[in-house]
């Protein structure tokens, strides 16, 4: 038998092995394939419900005042944080989320709606701004309803959700 063959037994032999090794590992990951299409499915049908369209009522009513943000910014008394949800601080999701809203004249939120903005951290924001307080708007001496849109710039991460209102 000279060097060539033998070296070709040996590169036949390694590459068998090679084969039930990794024919092994298939069949070890044909037990999870339930599984993995179950969460897929699961996933897939989370991002469906999030992108669906869903018709909301209007927060702005015809006799409020629409004032621009930079008004709105000068009125706002008092703000909520915002709590992560479940896994957007381990994604590190980070972008702006733009709401309506409508406050009353004693300068409680009445109303938010969701315009644009990541749908992991919608849900928390809308919670949030619905706490926050506002001084009383004030048009020719009389206290008014109000509605505007508000954009947040957020920042997710692993101690919170930081944001700023822009």
């Amino acid at each position: 038998m000279t060097a060539a063959q033998k070296m070709t037994d040996v590169s036949l032999y390694i590459f068998r092995s090679k084969f039930k090794e990794t024919r092994i590992q298939m069949i070890d990951d044909s037990k999870s394939m339930p599984l993995r299409l179950l969460l897929l499915s699961a996933l897939a049908s989370v991002i469906l419900m999030a992108n669906e369209e869903k018709q909301v009522p209007n927060c702005c009513e015809p006799e409020s005042e629409k004032l621009a943000q930079s008004k709105v910014k000068a009125l706002l008394k008092q703000t909520e944080p915002i709590h992560a949800p479940c896994c957007a601080d381990m994604l590190h999701i980070s972008g702006t989320v733009v709401l309506a809203i409508s406050v009353d004249p004693q300068g409680n939120v009445v109303c938010v709606q969701s315009l644009s903005g990541h749908p992991l951290i919608i849900g928390v924001a809308i919670d949030s701004v619905r706490q926050w307080k506002f001084e009383p708007y004030t048009s020719q001496g009389v206290k008014k309803t109000f509605c505007c849109q508000v954009a947040l710039r957020f920042q997710a991460n692993e101690y919170g959700v930081k944001y700023k209102i822009i």
